[in-house]
């Protein structure tokens, strides 16, 4: 090391001589000498010693050091010839002066000064090459340093601020790190201190900024209507807007640079029409994915990394030239998506994928369609609506939407009708079908009031040789399939019929007025119905995230098996045949990935839907039924209603494997969860491993719910409202049921006296409703084959004998708690009905799960709109003054409704 040196002893420079003259000849005692250096210098905090030298004629008896002035010194050893000083830190360079004294046998004295000269202590010179960094780089700094008066003893790097990074080399001049990932440009604070050999040092703080690295991707597309020719389309993703110019046939081609760790991100697309003032139209992207195209850096001045300026056709030549082409096209269809997506996201953007995709599943396939004809119709006028500033504004304000439509109608009947062939057959509007991607396992999904899982689902498996099949609860269709443009083409090879039971309706399977009355005076209120499709075609108009919407069109043939009344009358029809249009989501169960059962949820009593497989004749249903299923935790279990037994397994995906003794077997594959309850489409394969039927319903898990446990006797004017259906989307609007002319009115009232009503006859709508409580009906409570308690009722007395009921209803509770609307109880029901007391009870219900919550009687008077209703609306309207979108087409159910 580099020594630095001080004076440390004391030279002569000034001899002091005192002689002494006396009288006479006697030789007189002389005056001591005493010498020492003039001056000494020191650097502060440090130690100097200084050193006197005394002479006398005969001895010295003494040494004293004292300071005259100038800053305190410590002295060590003021009583010897050599005195130790220790310089104070000063502010700057500074003097200080000593005396000695000494002292000789004769007490003679003499005395000497010195200077003491302390210099300040100069910091170290420190400099650091602090400069920008490249996200996922190594990135590394140099600090130089140097002492002027002494030596560096020690350096430390130290993160002050910012993502935290492991530093490597911090206590010497140069230090190193890994530089993180970032999605923005990111500062980092570090702090570079030395220190020099009087512990003293200098440090130096600078930021260090991460510079992002981006992806360049190119958006291409088309705005589909003839008023966005020469549109501005702009593209907003990860909180920054790009912008261009499609060209006269709307086509465009977008540069688009993100983060370049991102795979997936949302992406808004906007065209604004140059003919049109406020005329818009809107693609939402959740799942923008490509090859990228890296962003070129330039040289790096400060460490930046840029992008190189090159001008936008230069961009898109060289996109185009590495293979880029993200195609997309904004149509009336896409913007109706768009719009109905911020209606069910409390009119926000989804800020998520997981949030989308929850968002997407609550949209209305059918209003989505005549939405998107009402946004393609406007895009054919010369100006937008009076009084619509905007298409969103337009599709989210009923009054505005209604009076739209309603004047479209008024001139032409038919448009909504023309305008969905249009955009559905148009290959621009929607992503063409081709016979690779068919290829698949899918499931048809309709989307369930919040609160609500879906309890529909058919399954439709498209194979490579062109064939395909169509499950539902009882039917099974297998087709030919192809594609021709943009329909697919399903042309039925069998078909097998549904059976379900319905309310009477006029004109309904061709019953006439009078057959109707016959039917009722013999108190038959619900009616067998035969159900079978004998083609269809499907259009996909929507290409989704997690599912797509596909239109289907099916041809439906519905026939009613005659009905004896005795005394020689028959009931009997021609049936009825129609068109009915569908919109369905679709739902690919080989690309997404449901949820999965696990093996610790499984053991214990489970109502899931099952299949009778021939062991118990006396247990035959032609469809899918709710039955009980006990899961030990060894892999086997037993059934309540029917007493079979099986083994139970989970497959490698988590789907519930369920084989009786009979080799049929039942597939449960997890689609959603609500809270503790969960929906499974269930696929059913009998005994050579063939396909036989399928459907999506609850998978609920009891918890040991009994009758004997829960008060089910309702509150003073309040009853049980059945959900059977109206879990349904269909038939909310902002948590209250719609009305729908009645239907969705039916339910019962339980009394403590063991009576009640059936309620669903009623006299005007709301808000003059007034319920019709009819004769009354009986109820008791009874154990089942196993000791549960049940709730038996006795909803119509035998005509013939009154004392014998021609129509019950048993109930198994299996779970409550709180509705939507008030209590809620989930319960395994199932229904019997004859004719006359002395014929045995037929099945009219098979057991299936309901869902029932406690509702005032005059719940529909204060609260439910009166009309069939679609509604984007999901902030609260106060009651009475809500104005519902009315919904034209399709005008038909759009699944059999599960008779009340």
């Amino acid at each position: 090391m580099k020594e630095v040196s001080y004076l440390t002893h004391v030279g002569l420079s000034l001899m002091t001589c005192a002689i002494l003259a006396g009288c006479g000849s006697d030789q007189k005692d002389e005056v001591p000498t005493v010498s020492m250096v003039s001056s000494v210098s020191v650097k502060e905090k440090r130690l100097v010693t200084v050193a006197a030298t005394a002479t006398d004629d005969k001895e010295i008896s003494g040494y004293r050091w004292e300071q005259l002035s100038g800053p305190t010194l410590t002295l060590t050893g003021v009583a010897a010839s050599e005195v130790q000083v220790t310089a104070p830190e000063v502010d700057e360079n500074s003097v200080a002066v000593l005396r000695v004294t000494v002292t000789d046998s004769a007490n003679q004295q003499a005395q000497a000064d010195v200077t003491v000269n302390i210099a300040k202590n100069q910091l170290p010179d420190l400099a650091a090459n602090f400069s920008s960094v490249e996200e996922k780089s190594t990135a590394s700094f140099q600090a130089t340093a140097t002492d002027a008066d002494g030596e560096i003893t020690s350096y430390q790097w130290t993160q002050l601020s910012g993502p935290q990074v492991t530093l490597s080399g911090a206590n010497t001049g140069s230090v190193s790190f890994e530089v993180p990932a970032v999605s923005s440009a990111t500062t980092l604070r570090f702090s570079v201190s030395v220190m020099d050999d009087d512990n003293e040092g200098s440090t130096l703080i600078s930021d260090v900024v991460i510079d992002q690295l981006k992806t360049a991707y190119s958006l291409t597309g088309k705005v589909t209507e003839a008023a966005f020719a020469n549109s501005s389309v702009s593209a907003t993703v990860a909180e920054e807007t790009f912008s261009t110019t499609a060209d006269a046939s709307g086509n465009f081609t977008l540069l688009v640079e993100v983060d370049d760790d991102a795979t997936n991100f949302l992406t808004l697309l906007k065209a604004s029409s140059t003919q049109i003032a406020g005329l818009e139209l809107y693609k939402f992207l959740p799942d923008f994915t490509a090859n990228a195209v890296p962003a070129e850096s330039a040289s790096p001045q400060s460490g930046l990394l840029t992008q190189k300026r090159q001008s936008r056709s230069d961009k898109a030549l060289a996109t185009e030239n590495n293979g880029i082409s993200i195609n997309t096209s904004i149509n009336p269809v896409s913007t109706a998506h768009y719009a109905l997506l911020l209606a069910e996201n409390n009119n926000v953007m989804p800020i998520d994928r997981s949030t989308y995709d929850a968002v997407e599943k609550l949209i209305d396939p059918d209003l989505l369609i005549e939405a998107a004809a009402l946004v393609y119709i406007l895009s054919q006028q010369d100006a937008l609506p009076e009084g619509v500033t905007d298409v969103v504004s337009l599709l989210n304000k009923p009054e505005l939407y209604n009076a739209y439509k309603e004047a479209v109608e008024t001139e032409n009947p038919d448009a909504i009708t023309q305008a969905i062939a249009t955009l559905v057959a148009d290959p621009d509007v929607v992503e063409p079908q081709d016979e690779t991607s068919l290829v698949g396992k899918y499931v048809t999904y309709m989307p369930a009031q919040s609160g609500f899982l879906s309890r529909f689902g058919e399954k439709l498996m498209f194979n490579e040789d062109g064939t395909g099949a169509r499950y539902t609860t009882g039917s099974h269709y297998s087709f030919d399939w192809s594609i021709s443009e943009q329909a697919i083409e399903l042309d039925y090879t069998n078909t097998s019929p549904f059976t379900y039971y319905t309310n009477l309706k006029t004109s309904f399977v061709g019953l006439t007025a009078e057959q109707m009355k016959l039917l009722t005076d013999a108190g038959i209120t619900t009616i067998q119905v035969t159900q079978i499709t004998t083609g269809a075609q499907m259009w996909r108009t929507v290409k989704g995230n997690t599912m797509d919407v596909y239109r289907f069109s099916e041809k439906i043939q519905r026939t009613l098996p005659p009905i004896d009344l005795g005394n020689g009358v028959v009931i009997s029809t021609d049936g009825e045949t129609e068109i009915i249009n569908t919109d369905y989501f679709v739902r690919n169960i080989e690309t997404q990935m449901p949820l999965q059962f696990t093996a610790e949820e499984i053991p214990g009593q489970w109502v899931l839907r099952s299949f009778d497989d021939n062991e118990n004749p006396d247990f035959l249903f032609s469809s899918l039924f709710a039955e009980t299923f006990n899961f030990a935790p060894n892999g086997t279990g037993t059934t309540k209603e029917t007493a079979r037994s099986f083994d139970w397994e989970l497959n490698a995906a988590g789907h519930l494997l369920v084989t009786f003794a009979s080799k049929t077997r039942l597939e449960f594959r997890k689609l959603d969860q609500l809270d503790d309850k969960s929906s499974a489409l269930i696929s059913v394969y009998d005994a050579e491993g063939n396909l036989i039927a399928a459907d999506t319903d609850y998978s609920l898990k009891l918890d040991g719910s009994d009758f004997s446990q829960y008060d089910h006797i309702n509150q003073e004017g309040s009853y049980w409202n059945s959900m059977i259906n109206l879990w349904n989307k269909y038939y909310w609007q902002d948590n209250r049921i719609l009305w729908e002319g009645g239907f969705s009115y039916f339910g019962f009232m339980f009394k403590n006296n063991n009576t009640g009503y059936q309620m669903y006859q009623h006299t005007g709508t709301p808000p003059e409703m007034i319920p019709n409580l009819g004769p009354q009906m009986t109820w008791i409570e009874i154990p089942d084959e196993s000791g549960v308690s049940m709730i038996q009722v006795n909803r119509r007395a035998c005509n013939d004998n009154t004392a014998y009921s021609c129509n019950i209803r048993n109930y198994r509770l299996l779970k409550s708690e709180s509705g939507i609307l008030g209590r809620r109880i989930y319960v395994l029901e199932e229904s019997y009905s004859r004719n006359r007391s002395t014929d045995p009870m037929e099945v009219l219900i098979p057991p299936r799960l309901n869902m029932y919550e406690e509702l005032s009687v005059n719940y529909w008077n204060e609260t439910a709109p009166a009309q069939t209703s679609m509604s984007l609306f999901t902030k609260s309207i106060p009651a009475k003054t809500t104005v519902e979108k009315k919904l034209r087409e399709p005008n038909k159910p759009r699944l059999p409704h599960f008779n009340n």
